[in-house]
């Protein structure tokens, strides 16, 4: 995936910011969140994403890394990093 080397200026990205907050607070139901990621993510992106909130919460429930990877088919370092953004963020 090809990311753009310019990154938004905190004015910009206090802007999206609060562009995006109203509409994750207007969320009611799955599909009204299944619609917001649709508009925002590509397909691989939303995948990545999703798999990231189940591994975490693998990793949460005590599930051995290699059970997360037989379920989801990830390799060790994907578990890995997710542990550590768990861990870094409390």
């Amino acid at each position: 995936m090809r990311t753009s080397s310019r990154k938004l200026s905190l004015k910009q990205r206090k802007k999206a910011l609060n562009i995006l907050l109203p509409r994750i607070r207007a969320i009611k139901k799955q599909s009204d969140l299944n619609k917001l990621l649709n508009l925002l993510l590509t397909k691989d992106e939303k995948e990545i994403i999703l798999r990231r909130l189940i591994v975490a919460d693998m990793l949460e429930r005590k599930v051995k890394y290699r059970d997360v990877q037989k379920v989801l088919n990830i390799s060790r370092s994907t578990i890995s990093n997710v542990r550590d953004i768990l861990e870094a963020r409390g």
